[in-house]
């Protein structure tokens, strides 16, 4: 039981916690607790099936929308709408594909980080996987990226020849 004290008082008159139940119980629920993140670490393949998905939604939300067809095609605009979104989801395979391409995996063991820069959207995503769940925590310009770092690269460059 958490909590449980001796029956030994103390010198201030009250009754002192034994740590040796609390160190043991804690040790017990990080195993058990690092056992789960291990068993329930998402996969590659789980990732990009996550990371397809949700760019097919972000593009069908973004791209696939009557306010996106022109006025003097307002009389087709729902067949131009639904065209567009089986377009986008039956490029599924080929997003899956180029995100395959641009994701490095950062595997900690208890957590993965999936680093992904998709050309096609120009953009750097960031997601963590815990727990068989993900969250993409940052999305970035790849060109502002890739200039920070060739600006770093230039840094390191001038420093190593001083």
């Amino acid at each position: 039981m958490i909590g449980t004290f001796d029956r030994k008082k103390n010198n201030s008159g009250g009754f002192k916690p034994n740590w040796g139940d609390f160190l043991g119980k804690g040790a017990i629920v990080l195993a058990i607790l690092a056992g789960t993140m291990y068993l329930t670490n998402p996969s590659r393949e789980e990732y990009l099936n996550y990371a397809s998905g949700r760019l097919v939604t972000e593009a069908q939300e973004k791209w696939c929308t009557k306010s996106n067809i022109p006025e003097f095609l307002n009389g087709i605009s729902e067949s131009l709408v639904d065209t567009c979104q089986s377009l986008v989801t039956n490029r599924r395979e080929w997003i899956q594909d180029n995100i395959n391409t641009g994701t490095d995996r950062h595997n900690a063991v208890l957590f993965s980080i999936y680093t992904t820069d998709f050309d096609f959207v120009d953009k750097r995503y960031r997601t963590i996987a815990v727990f068989g769940n993900f969250l993409t925590f940052s999305s970035e310009d790849l060109q502002q990226t890739e200039k920070v770092e060739n600006v770093e690269n230039v840094e390191n460059v001038n420093q190593d020849s001083e």
